[in-house]
């Protein structure tokens, strides 16, 4: 397989007021072509800092502290801000979470899909791709869509109508941040039928906090806690023998279709630790039934424990039986 995007030792930092969040540390990962990855974990984990960061789409009270992207051997970091608005939209594609807030209200849905594509291909006719997007993406009359205003919308099509302009310029990596938020239980299982579908053309990086969601769309999931990644293996071995004691705990709070109909779910106990207050050692040893004298004071490696696959936690060191 061709190496699309390797990260290495990513860190990133939000400032506000007199504290820094950290809200992603460390962060290592690649992703080859024809992949499908989730980014799972609690809200506040770290994941949507991560694939914005990717992107560049970071705002304006964040710094990259150290750590590098590559993409397509280039380093994505030391790209100027001209050179990432060829990267942004033609290279990597993004669908954000809310639509509403995402799409511009005074612009109708055709003009919107027709800048995202003029960005990248300004001499072309825009007005084939556009219909052909709409088609696409499941908006039936797509003509007479082309003048509407997003107001005037179901959730649903707006989401859609994001779909399309991510489309627009036939980027190579998609990412879709938890696309089916706010949107009724039917209309999600219609985003996400049509997300599998694009998948099979696009590399793709789904974030979601819905571990069995990620099941039936990823080939490969990254656990996010704290801002790092905790584990970071194939699909079906993080639900059949998973690693890490946050992703033992994730499963046992998660609905799943392999589990008896009366199997009670267990929710994690205590809070995610303050991002601005990091306690020493390892970030999950305050919830953590196995924890060690040890997992309190060092934070522990990334350990290899089988093939394609890695946990970061203590219980994993030969040292340490």
């Amino acid at each position: 397989m061709t190496l699309l995007l390797d990260v290495q030792d990513l860190h990133v930092s939000f400032h506000r007021r007199r504290q820094v969040v950290r809200a992603v540390r460390g962060a290592s990962f690649k992703i080859f072509e024809g992949e499908t990855v989730g980014f799972v974990g609690e809200s506040g984990s770290g994941k949507s800092a991560l694939v914005r960061t990717l992107a560049r789409l970071l705002s304006k009270n964040a710094t990259i502290d150290q750590g590098e992207i590559w993409y397509k051997g280039k380093n994505l970091l030391e790209f100027s801000p001209p050179e990432l608005q060829k990267v942004r939209g033609k290279e990597i594609g993004m669908i954000f979470q809310d639509p509403m807030t995402s799409l511009t209200p005074t612009m109708k849905i055709g003009q919107q899909i027709a800048e995202a594509f003029l960005c990248h291909y300004p001499n072309e006719d825009p007005h084939p791709i556009v219909l052909n997007l709409l088609k696409k993406v499941g908006i039936s009359d797509p003509e007479r869509r082309l003048g509407e205003y997003p107001h005037t919308l179901s959730g649903g099509m707006r989401q859609r109508v994001m779909i399309a302009i991510a489309l627009a310029a036939n980027p190579s990596l998609l990412i879709a941040d938890e696309p089916t938020t706010a949107l009724d239980v039917t209309v999600q299982a219609q985003i996400l039928a049509l997300i599998q579908d694009i998948q099979k053309e696009k590399t793709t990086i789904l974030i979601t906090h819905d571990l069995s969601l990620a099941a039936g769309f990823c080939s490969r999931i990254i656990v996010m806690y704290a801002g790092e990644i905790v584990e970071d293996a194939p699909a079906l071995q993080i639900f059949s023998s998973p690693q890490h004691p946050y992703t033992q705990r994730l499963l046992s709070a998660t609905a799943r279709l392999d589990l008896p109909h009366n199997a009670a779910l267990t929710p994690i106990s205590g809070q995610p630790p303050d991002l601005s207050r990091l306690p020493p050692g390892c970030s999950f040893a305050p919830r953590c039934s196995q924890a060690m004298q040890i997992c309190r004071s060092q934070s522990p490696p990334a350990f290899d424990v089988g093939p394609s696959h890695c946990a970061r936690c203590w219980l994993h060191d030969p040292r340490h039986p």
